[in-house]
């Protein structure tokens, strides 16, 4: 009777894990199914090493190190914790190759997983990681005054971060960036979705950014702020920057889509270009809500760029086409939630004077050729639109965003809170002193 208890406990245990891989996903990752079905690795140390890696540490699972063949690229695999709690320091970049994964930090113990340290690099294809924390790289993990992003996905197509915390980078905390997949033979970012997460308060006031050859992707349900600027910043239509010129300008439409997100304390929201000639950016933003913070001017909700008129990046020549409905501006903000904005540079702005219009005071100056690639659409241009108002965003994004499983910690409550009471986030420049303790017992 007694191993038949415990063989059942085992088996309840199993299929517990197991049904927690049916993620729902809204927006162009929604395909992905990720480790879903395929074989449950066990991570046994928050240990790291990319030089001797240790055994049972997520590198040695994630790359196959030490003969370890738990999650291989054919198979693919679940990532579990185990009961660990804690942080994991990553001495080294952690570049995931093997496609078919979900990363689970909701297996952890009491507050769960934050990583810290170098960035987590997603190379493969079907990938999802959810209820993970990442928190920069100030904390003594090897060469933290190397600019690094928390997550970089880098080529794959489906891919979603669900309830993900990122945080004080020293860099950006998200990067998505289609470079030379192609030369890897992999295929370029593509059906993507981030959902549920905190992105805030980079050391160096950047956020999210977008840039090469990436396509199909959806921000929704998000708390992104206490950043300057990139909310996220799209510049795509290439294969990457080179010495100021586009390399391998793009040909085609990509579709981009920001959905019932909360953007708070910024000066510049959504910044959005084209590369390529022959590259067209189709923009929804639908039912976000805009929220003016202690830092920054909060000025354009929604930016298009044209840099090379100050001789900065390569100029705006393709198409954007961008369809901004039912956001909305808190108290105190500049302009109009609606509002799309055109610039001569990412430093200065051009004033909408109509809601309803992608138009330019007269005391702005952008060249023809910005005007000319502004296009104001009436209708949703993706396969997707928000799932509810922006009246009622706010409260959906406050109790939802972040790695909330096992339970959300202090550093997540109290940038929730300084949204929830309208004062908004603060720039920062250096993160506290010492990290959360993630190995508390959660809250009854």
């Amino acid at each position: 009777m007694r191993c038949a208890l415990l063989l059942s406990l085992v088996f309840n245990a199993a299929a517990a894990m197991s049904a927690r891989a049916a993620i729902p996903v809204y927006g162009w990752g929604s395909g992905t199914t990720g480790g879903d079905g395929k074989p449950i690795c066990t991570v046994t140390t928050l240990a790291d090493s990319s030089s001797t890696v240790p055994p049972g540490s997520l590198r040695e699972i994630l790359t196959g190190a030490n003969g370890n063949t738990c999650c291989t690229s054919s198979n693919g695999c679940r990532v579990v914790f185990g009961g660990l709690s804690g942080d994991l320091g990553l001495f080294g970049d952690l570049d995931v190759h093997q496609s078919n994964v979900t990363i689970d930090g909701s297996t952890a113990a009491a507050h769960g997983i934050q990583l810290f340290g170098w960035s987590l690099n997603l190379f493969g294809s079907n990938i999802i990681v959810t209820q993970i924390r990442h928190r920069g790289n100030s904390y003594g993990t090897g060469d933290h005054a190397a600019l690094k992003n928390n997550i970089d996905i880098l080529c794959g197509v489906g891919v979603v971060l669900d309830h993900v915390s990122l945080e004080w980078s020293n860099y950006k905390n998200l990067g998505i960036a289609g470079y030379d997949c192609d030369k890897l033979n992999l295929p370029y970012p593509r059906n993507i979705t981030v959902q549920n997460s905190i992105l805030a308060q980079s050391l160096i006031s950047l956020d999210t950014l977008v840039d090469g050859d990436v396509a199909q992707l959806t921000f929704y349900h998000n708390l992104i702020g206490g950043d300057s600027g990139r909310h996220p910043q799209i510049t795509t239509g290439h294969h990457g920057i080179q010495q100021g010129a586009a390399s391998a300008p793009q040909s085609g439409t990509g579709h981009y889509e920001a959905l019932n997100n909360v953007i708070t304390s910024y000066n510049y929201g959504m910044q959005i270009k084209s590369y390529s000639d022959g590259w067209t950016v189709l923009f929804d933003a639908v039912g976000n809500v805009f929220q003016a913070g202690p830092n920054g001017n909060n000025k354009t909700p929604i930016l298009i760029r044209d840099d090379n008129q100050v001789g900065q990046d390569p100029p705006l020549l393709g198409t954007v086409s961008v369809y901004a409905h039912d956001n909305q501006m808190t108290t105190g903000a500049l302009h109009a939630a609606n509002c799309v904005s055109a610039s001569p540079d990412q430093y200065s702005h051009c004033d909408c004077d109509a809601v309803s219009s992608i138009l330019v005071n007269q005391n702005c100056s952008v060249s023809t050729t910005l005007t000319n690639h502004m296009v104001r659409a009436t209708s949703p241009q993706g396969s997707h639109n928000a799932t509810e108002a922006a009246a009622a965003t706010m409260a959906i994004v406050l109790r939802n965003a972040g790695a909330t499983l096992p339970c959300r910690d202090s550093v997540d409550a109290q940038i929730v809170n300084a949204v929830a009471s309208g004062a908004g986030l603060k720039f920062i420049t250096a993160p506290p002193s010492a990290r959360p303790d993630e190995t508390q017992a959660c809250p009854p």
